[in-house]
């Protein structure tokens, strides 16, 4: 008697694993990789990349890790910047192919001209719009209100993005 209660609580737990492994394998994993520019709020036009990995926590919300930079040459100086955010992204499901996308991400950032940097708190919002294949897809464009806050001033910056998809 004690043996078949064994073979039914075995045979239960394999279903519910096997229930879980079904939920598990319908989860996504999206790495992204394009070019990236940037408008600083004090006027520079940088051009860089954007780097960025997505994983599903539902159908339609993501968790999300961005990384972005920006170069540029003025005045006889090299400038860099450089964000790295994290956070939700909600997919709006238009259509098997098609998905707009909005994002709310927090993190920080890093500006630095030759000789000095200085870090600070960064967040950004916006959304974009993807196209997507079975196992790659198009990250048509993103387009980010970034602010951040250096030297005890806030600033507004714009960043806009397009590039490729993989997913998982």
């Amino acid at each position: 008697m004690a043996l078949k209660r064994w073979i039914l609580l075995f045979f239960c737990m394999l279903m519910g694993c096997l229930g879980c492994q079904a939920q598990v394998s319908s989860r996504e994993f999206t790495l992204y990789g394009g070019y990236n520019y940037t408008r600083t709020g004090s006027g520079l036009e940088m051009n860089g990349f954007d780097v960025s990995g997505s994983a599903s926590a539902t159908d339609n919300i993501y968790v999300k890790a961005d990384f972005k930079t920006g170069f540029k040459n003025a005045y006889g100086r090299d400038f860099h910047l450089f964000t790295y955010t994290a956070g939700p992204v909600y997919s709006f499901r238009a259509g098997k192919q098609v998905r707009p996308f909005a994002e709310v991400l927090v993190g920080g950032a890093r500006f630095a001209g030759e000789g000095s940097g200085e870090n600070a708190i960064a967040v950004q919002f916006g959304g974009g719009l993807d196209v997507n294949r079975t196992r790659w897809g198009l990250r048509v464009v993103q387009v980010d209100y970034l602010y951040t806050h250096f030297s005890g001033a806030g600033q507004n910056n714009l960043q806009i993005s397009t590039g490729l998809l993989l997913h998982f």
